[in-house]
């Protein structure tokens, strides 16, 4: 599965990123307009994806201010 036009919430910041997905592994993130050969695509325009959220205190106040 193809996950497009998100932005993925890291401990770093935000990503404007494309995700692959196979079962419930994150195979990797690439770029916007990257071909990806899924059979499912996900259009998540202006969506916040925030992958393995174990804490649920999580703070992106900051982070979620600037998109």
């Amino acid at each position: 599965m193809a996950v497009k036009d998100e932005m993925v919430v890291t401990s770093e910041g935000t990503v404007d990123t494309n995700l692959l997905v196979e079962g419930d592994s994150i195979l990797g993130l690439v770029s916007h307009g990257t071909d990806a050969d899924a059979e499912r695509v996900v259009d998540a325009s202006r969506s916040f994806v925030i992958p393995g959220i174990v804490n649920p205190q999580l703070h992106v106040a900051g982070v979620l201010d600037t998109y």
